[in-house]
């Protein structure tokens, strides 16, 4: 989760981090997702989401929000490459970005907010990525599959 509660970054699989910043979304779109929120919290009225029938008006409501909250997705913008996009020689003070629709390797006092907050999802995805295949090849080591042990020279 972003620490700046105006920035939403997602990332789909090993895609490029997208990323928005709520503050420059045209207004009716911020006003659609408030009104879609409003009556979500409406129908809420504190009661959590158990308190919600499966259909009729509490299905209605939530799907307006979907919907409101969908028409945020053409502002969102490619701000990371994806992972396997990712060059190695990222040096602890530069970090790949998409500027103009083109990668580029930028010092991070220059980046902007929004490649920030996208680089720390990047990093946070990596490193959940990287710990699941480490447990993967620890078991595979553990299980004796491991190849390598029975080739000859």
């Amino acid at each position: 989760m972003p620490s700046n509660k105006y920035i939403i970054t997602t990332r789909t699989g090993d895609g490029p981090v997208m990323a928005v910043d709520l503050r420059t979304l045209p207004q009716e779109v911020t006003l659609s997702i408030v009104n879609a929120a409003v009556g979500v919290s409406t129908l809420f009225q504190g009661g959590g989401m158990g308190s919600l029938p499966d259909d009729g008006p509490a299905e209605e409501v939530l799907v307006d929000l979907m919907v409101a909250a969908e028409a945020i997705e053409p502002f969102m913008t490619p701000t990371t490459p994806g992972i396997r996009a990712i060059r190695s020689n990222e040096l602890l003070h530069s970090y790949s970005v998409i500027r103009h629709g083109a990668e580029v390797i930028v010092p991070v006092l220059e980046m902007t907010e929004l490649e920030i907050e996208a680089t720390i999802l990047r990093i946070h995805s990596e490193e959940l990525a990287a710990k699941d295949r480490i447990e993967a090849l620890k078991s595979i080591l553990a299980s004796g599959k491991s190849a390598a042990d029975k080739v000859t020279a």
